[in-house]
């Protein structure tokens, strides 16, 4: 990957440095002053859509119904249902809830999982991060008499045929950028009010979903990166690495992988499992659980790593890559398309084989390629849904070709060959307070990612080898630095190195705060 270095201006009232990043990331000056401007204060949607799903739970209150919460299984969709449970649960409304299996059921409200309710004596289900699509469950709910509430922020292409629909179309504009969760959230807060520990999980979900850090979802990520910090959630503080700061990177870095392992490894746990694990009050299960869930994690990047390898061996030069391996577990595609295309910093699809003649997979793409958008018309998926910046599909084995020649045939549409950016920072404008500064900048919105600096001829240099990384330790305006490359960038470390690219953040270990650049490019 080549890099363009930049040298900007700082039309801004902060920083030097912080200034120079964001005049650089973006010439949006609206975001740009909304992030450093936001408020912390997180605010209720008073829209009538939200107000009318919880007159509903207040009625299945009343008339002692059942609820079931019809949940998901990525971070957002358990964050979601862990939401809605609790504040049930909280309320008095008699509940219980259901997340499908990734491989064996699929994703969403199924039919069969209506039909289950019914013979519970369920008369009312709430999607939580899904509804949207569920069509035939929806009309098989209606033939059996079970009123359905779809709570769910994903695209909406076609009229959902319910009477209570909760998603952030129908919300303020404030509230646009929500995930799952923060819909979930919005309903919460009217049954129990505000629970600082639902906010932790809405803001969690979040960044797990990778939602726009503007509006109304800033002040809910930063609370939630706050309460964490507070201790608040013990049983996600306990996926973090003792001795770890918790802050965006570490819930991004941390957190999020092990809530979505479970969902991607469902032959080795049940992703049912992980809403307990975040209710629960037992330190001693909590504690038990999250060493499971952390092996469940280490199993996932086996196998990933691995895979990851193989299929980066097919690359070729596409603007969108189109990668299949039948032999692929169905939970990992995302993973890997999203490490290939941060590689190869173009699109990237990975598909597998699953039971029968089905082809299945996620796709993940870069700032400037709708990747949705780009694929939404193919004529014969069998499922396909999404957003700009990540999608999942699939396709009978009889039409993969034909998927495969209409990827080919949109290439010039998104061809785009882009080099990644970096500031070219002035000695003088570097200092502990400015790095600082920049990270109350977090959450990065996704277009801006985590904006890549170049440092050139930093002094004393020394260079140390480990078995996983190489660090470099060195000086810019008397500010000490440990620049780290991690042997998975496929980066040849050189010791005589004296230009550096990549990312800063402070990292703490043990109350000691140091700056930290995480190494992208070197020479």
């Amino acid at each position: 990957m080549w890099h363009k270095r930049i040298i900007e201006q700082n039309p801004y009232p902060v920083d030097n440095l912080v200034g120079k990043l964001l005049s650089m990331v973006s010439q949006d000056k609206e975001k740009i002053h909304e992030v450093l401007s936001s408020s912390r204060q997180i605010m209720y949607s008073k829209a009538a859509c939200v107000l009318n799903g919880v007159q509903r739970l207040k009625k299945a209150k009343e008339n002692k119904e059942k609820v079931l919460i019809a949940g998901d299984y990525d971070c957002d969709g358990v964050c979601s249902t862990a939401i809605m449970k609790y504040s049930l649960d909280q309320y008095g409304i008699l509940n219980g809830y259901y997340i499908p299996d990734r491989v064996k059921e699929g994703y969403g409200l199924q039919v069969h999982t209506v039909e289950l309710a019914k013979e519970k004596g369920y008369s009312l289900i709430i999607t939580v991060d899904n509804g949207v699509k569920a069509f035939a469950a929806i009309e098989k709910a209606k033939e059996l008499g079970i009123e359905v509430i779809v709570s769910d922020h994903h695209q909406i292409e076609e009229p959902v045929p319910v009477d209570i629909l909760v998603h952030p179309d129908l919300m303020e504009k404030e509230y646009r950028y929500f995930s799952g969760a923060g819909v979930a959230l919005q309903i919460s807060y009217y049954l129990i009010g505000e629970a600082k520990e639902m906010v932790v999980l809405a803001g969690v979900a979040a960044l797990g979903d990778v939602m726009p850090p503007f509006a109304q979802t800033r002040p809910l990520i930063q609370k939630a990166v706050q309460y964490l910090q507070e201790g608040y959630m013990p049983a996600l503080q306990k996926l973090v690495p003792k001795g770890n700061q918790i802050n965006v990177q570490t819930i991004q870095f941390s957190i999020i992988p092990k809530l979505n392992s479970l969902g991607r490894m469902s032959h080795l746990a049940n992703v049912n499992q992980l809403v307990l694990y975040l209710l629960t009050r037992n330190e001693e299960a909590q504690i038990k659980m999250a060493k499971q869930i952390d092996h469940i994690n280490q199993e996932r990047k086996k196998v990933s790593q691995i895979k990851a390898k193989e299929l980066e061996e097919k690359v070729q030069d596409q603007a969108i890559e189109v990668l299949y391996d039948p032999d692929l577990l169905e939970g990992v595609c995302g993973l890997i398309a999203g490490r290939i295309t941060n590689k190869i910093n173009r699109p990237c699809l990975v598909l597998t084989k699953t039971d029968g003649d089905m082809i299945k997979g996620s796709g993940r793409s870069i700032p400037g390629v709708n990747l949705f958008e780009a694929l939404k018309d193919f004529e014969f998926y069998e499922a396909f849904g999404g957003h700009e910046q990540a999608c999942g599909l699939s396709v009978l084995e009889e039409n993969f070709s034909a998927f495969e020649n209409y990827v080919a045939e949109i290439q010039l549409a998104v061809n785009q060959e882009v080099g990644k950016e970096a500031l070219w920072i002035e000695t003088e404008d570097f200092s502990f307070q400015a790095v600082q500064s920049l990270m109350k900048l977090e959450p990065y919105p996704s277009e801006w990612k985590n904006p890549f600096v170049w440092i050139e001829h930093p002094s004393q240099i020394v260079f140390r080898n480990y078995p996983s990384m190489q660090k470099y330790e060195f000086e810019v305006n008397g500010e000490k630095v440990e620049a780290v490359l991690y042997a998975n960038k496929g980066i040849q470390a050189d010791s005589k190195a004296t230009n550096f690219i990549g990312t800063l953040s402070m990292n703490s270990f043990r109350n000691q705060e140091k700056i930290q650049m995480i190494i992208e490019d070197l020479w």
